[in-house]
This record gives structure tokens, C-alpha cells and sequence, in this order.
């Protein structure tokens, strides 16, 4: 007998407003038939809001558990990659799963089962798919941030209101919260009359109002500037167009009470590249530290004993790091056979949407026809006047979820019609752009999908690629890499000494 394969369905939408045009439905129902037609079982269904964009998704990482604990779920079934993924780390985790746990991916639109058989020409596909849709979304975050800038030089905070306002979704403005907007000036009126620090005005708010607050929220409140009309966005301050809550005599002096006491200076800081790279001399761990000069440097943390070694600034990492991935060579026949994969998966699956936009077209005629009927059953008296208004409300919500789909699947269909082999030529060779484009995280986290590891000396960097982008790169350039020389022999110099805090403990007790 066949053997009955098991599966999960992932469906998923970034927005609310997707999840209640009904395409979570859509997803869910398209998957389920699919399971059927292939005769699988379905052994959970993973379908949720959530955007695919960042790392550390809830949901996706829920659904990957899932699978590694149950070895008899043979697939996942998605509508298509930007379905299940919009950034670089997640098609890692997925390829990384159907090449060491032999689970196939199904991606219906796309028209392409990725499994541990999957050749590595298809696997760069799949990359490039992954490559361009975080693109896609580091692109529209940039054109989202502009109109969100634009919206902060006109006053209106873009951001979500602090406490002691409220949104008005109808004028798309920001008022005073009745209840709340009192609490804030009672606070403050206290550490003014009282000459209290924080948390003793939280006490006797809470003793005065029955309200305690939350210590960060009252600290955030009586240092924020939004109550006198001011508010920061990006690290530039602007003038808003939202009433103010406090006077400035009364906030001034509030600050001059509060200065009195401590200050807390700690602070915890993410470094972007401490994953990527490692010591070539000792095989530890290269770590970072801010400095007084408030630049990042980056250094072996000599858990196998200390030996001189360069620190670099974090620009040096990101340089040269760029430089590596700058060595992507496309030929034109890959390029061309790319395209060609592209295209003919492209065309079965804009088959596949034709075919569901003439079914939407033909439901959304028989709608039209039973609310044209109902209304002529109304003019004569067969239906009652309040049964036509109910019918013909649920008719009318069920054509306007219909044509929303239908517009997106049009939407959908020449979406592809780019991606000629110059098109693939043209990223390749534009890789470094893209690059410089990002931020130092963004970069990391290209770098982390490019690189399986990079140590690192005073002089040479030696990357291993993953798979397939291992052969996309000049061998007789693959080897190693030489590093940027130190800006200048004196800095050079006091970076070669170890600091003694970071040696083990076994040369402490040698020195001693």
C-alpha cells in the first residue's frame, strides 16, 4: 500500500485588514483542496497575521518546531515563498529542513516542490526568490519611511500616542484621553508641589487616584516633551499639531526637581557582526565593545589564551565584508537558465490564476444577479422591504471580499514579467549597491545567508560560502581576502595590545 503522507499548512497574511478581506480563507482553502488532490493528511494548520519581514517570527518559529518534533510530517505547504518568508535567515532554517529532515516544501503559485533531491541550479532559484523578496520589503520600508517622514515634518506624530492621548480614527488626529490626560497632569502637579522624585510620586498618585502607574511609564511621562507640544522621531525633534497636556513653566521646573537625583547610565548594546566572523589564529570568537570615541571595535576574545590582534572599527568590518560579497560572478547562460526556470514556473502559475479569476468573475455575476432579482422581488411585493435591505447587505460584503481578491490576483499577473536574464544580471552585478543601501544589521544579515563562516587575522579573511553562492564567486579570489590596513601605525600599535580583562583565566594565574 501507498504510504500516507502527513503535512502542515502554513497561511499567512502581514496586515489585519488582508486577514478580514477574507485571503487567509483563500489561502486556506486552496491548501486544503491541494492536500486532498495529493492525498495527504493534514497534521496541523499554522494560520496567522504576521509579518515576514523580520527575524524572530512567532508563528514561523512555532510551525519549524512543530515539524523537527514530529518526524512524520513529510511537507509543507505554502501558497508561495513570500507566503512563508520575506527574509534571508528563515529560507535558511527552510533549506537547512528539507535538505537534513528530507521535508518538501510545496509552493502551489509558484508550481515548485523544494526537497532534499532538489538540485543546486533550483536551490539558487529558490534563493534568488528569497533574495528578491527581502529586497522587496527593505524597498518598501524605504518608501513607507517617507511618507511617515513627510507626516512628522507636518506635525503629526507618525508613532503610536503616549500615554494620555488617544487616536481619533476618523480625523486621524491625537486628543487628550478624558481619564488618562487628568493622571498625567496630576502627576506632574505633584513632584511640583511635593518635590518628590519618581517613585515617591507614584506612590502618592496611586494613594490620591487609586491609579498606579508603571515606574517605566512614569518615568517616560514626566521626561517626555510631547506633553508641551514637541515630539521625536529618527533622533530630530519637531513642533506637532497636538494639544498640549502641560504647560512649559510647569514641565521646566519638573525637570529642574527631577535633575536632582541619580541617573541611570547602564546600557546594553547589540553589535551587528559578532556572529559572522571568528579568530583564524585561535578559532574563539571575535566579540565588540564601544569605546569613549563612540566607535564599535571588534577583537578576538581570547578564551584560548591572548596573542596580539588588530581591533577594527565596525565601518572596517562592513567594508570589507562588502567587498567579498562584491565577487558574485553570473554567467549569462546561469543567467539565462534562470530566467527560463523563472519563466516557465511563472507561466503555469499565471495559468493557475486565470483560471481563479474566471471562477471570481463568475461568482461575482451570480451575486449580481440575486441582488438584481431581489430588488425587482421587492418592487412587486414578494419579498418584505427589511428581508431585501438584510440579503442584499451580505450580498454586497460578499462581492466586495470577492473583488479584492480578484484585484489582487490581477495585480499578480504580469508581476514577473522583469525578471529577464538581464534582470538576474543586473542584481548580480548591482549586489554591492543593494548592500550600501542597508544598515549594519540588514548587512549582517545578508552576510549570514551568503557566508557560512569568516575568520579573520590582522591581514586576510578566509569565508566559506554556503550553497549554491559557492559558485557563484571567482575561485582565484575565494581563498582569502585582504584586509584594510589600520588608519594610522599609531592606533595600530595600541590595538595590539590585549587587554589583561580579556584573557582567560588561565594566563590571569600564570601572570600572578
Amino acid at each position: 500500500m501507498e504510504k500516507v503522507r502527513k503535512c502542515v499548512i502554513n497561511a499567512r497574511v502581514s496586515t489585519r485588514e488582508q486577514k478580514e478581506g477574507y485571503s487567509l480563507d483563500v489561502q486556506t482553502d486552496e491548501l486544503r483542496n491541494y492536500a486532498h488532490v495529493n492525498r495527504m493528511i493534514i497534521g496541523k494548520e499554522f494560520v496567522y497575521v504576521e509579518s515576514a519581514s523580520k527575524q524572530g517570527r512567532t508563528h514561523f518559529e512555532e510551525m519549524i518546531a512543530y515539524v523537527l518534533a514530529n518526524p512524520d510530517i513529510t511537507d509543507i505547504l505554502a501558497e508561495k515563498t513570500d507566503r512563508i518568508l520575506r527574509n534571508l535567515n528563515d529560507f535558511t532554517l527552510i533549506q537547512d529542513l528539507a535538505r537534513s529532515r528530507g521535508v518538501n516544501i510545496h509552493l502551489l503559485k509558484e508550481g515548485q516542490i523544494v526537497s532534499k533531491e532538489t538540485k543546486s541550479q533550483d536551490w539558487l532559484v529558490q534563493a534568488f526568490f528569497a533574495l528578491m523578496a527581502t529586497h522587496y520589503t527593505m524597498n518598501l520600508a524605504e518608501e513607507s519611511m517617507k511618507g511617515v517622514l513627510q507626516k512628522a515634518k507636518s506635525g503629526q506624530y507618525p508613532g503610536h500616542a503616549p500615554y494620555g492621548y488617544e487616536h481619533d480614527r476618523t480625523n486621524h488626529t491625537i486628543n487628550i484621553h478624558k481619564v488618562n490626560g487628568e493622571i498625567v497632569r496630576k502627576l506632574f502637579v505633584i513632584v511640583l508641589k511635593d518635590r518628590c522624585n519618581v517613585e515617591e510620586a507614584r506612590k502618592r498618585l496611586h494613594k490620591q487616584t487609586g491609579v498606579l502607574l508603571k515606574k517605566n511609564t512614569a518615568h517616560n511621562v514626566l521626561a517626555s516633551r510631547f506633553y508641551i507640544g514637541y515630539f521625536s522621531w529618527n533622533g530630530v525633534e519637531y513642533t506637532g499639531v497636538h494639544p498640549h497636556l502641560i504647560d512649559d513653566a510647569t514641565f521646566y521646573r519638573v525637570q529642574a526637581i527631577l535633575a536632582c537625583g541619580s541617573k541611570n547610565k547602564a546600557c546594553v548594546h547589540n553589535f551587528a557582526f559578532k556572529e559572522a566572523l571568528s579568530c583564524a589564529q585561535c578559532e574563539c570568537a571575535i566579540t565588540a565593545e564601544k569605546h569613549k570615541d563612540h566607535n564599535i571595535y571588534y577583537h578576538c576574545t581570547g578564551g584560548r589564551g591572548r596573542h596580539p590582534m588588530r581591533y577594527f572599527t565596525e565601518e572596517e568590518i562592513s567594508d570589507f565584508l562588502g567587498e567579498i560579497i562584491s565577487g558574485i560572478k553570473l554567467s549569462k547562460e546561469l543567467a539565462i537558465a534562470l530566467a527560463d526556470m523563472v519563466g516557465d514556473q511563472t507561466d503555469t502559475a499565471d495559468a493557475r490564476r486565470q483560471n481563479d479569476i474566471s471562477m471570481l468573475k463568475q461568482r461575482i455575476a451570480v451575486l449580481d444577479t440575486r441582488m438584481s432579482k431581489a430588488y425587482d422581488d421587492k418592487m412587486d411585493g414578494i419579498i418584505d422591504e427589511g428581508i431585501w435591505k438584510i440579503r442584499t447587505e451580505e450580498w454586497d460584503l460578499q462581492k466586495k471580499a470577492l473583488q479584492e481578491v480578484l484585484s489582487q490576483k490581477q495585480s499578480l499577473i504580469t508581476q514577473n514579467d522583469n525578471l529577464t536574464p538581464e534582470r538576474f544580471l543586473d542584481i548580480a552585478a548591482r549586489i554591492r549597491e543593494i548592500y550600501n543601501r542597508a544598515d549594519n544589521f540588514e548587512r549582517a544579515q545578508v552576510i549570514s545567508f551568503i557566508l557560512e563562516k569568516c575568520p579573520i587575522n590582522d591581514e586576510f579573511a578566509y569565508p566559506s560560502f554556503r550553497q549554491p553562492f559557492g559558485d557563484l564567486f571567482d575561485k582565484t579570489a575565494s581563498e582569502c581576502y585582504p584586509l584594510p590596513a589600520p588608519k594610522s601605525a599609531k592606533k595600530h600599535s595600541r590595538r595590539m595590545k590585549c587587554n589583561p580583562s580579556n584573557s582567560s583565566a588561565r594566563d590571569r594565574r600564570e601572570k600572578n
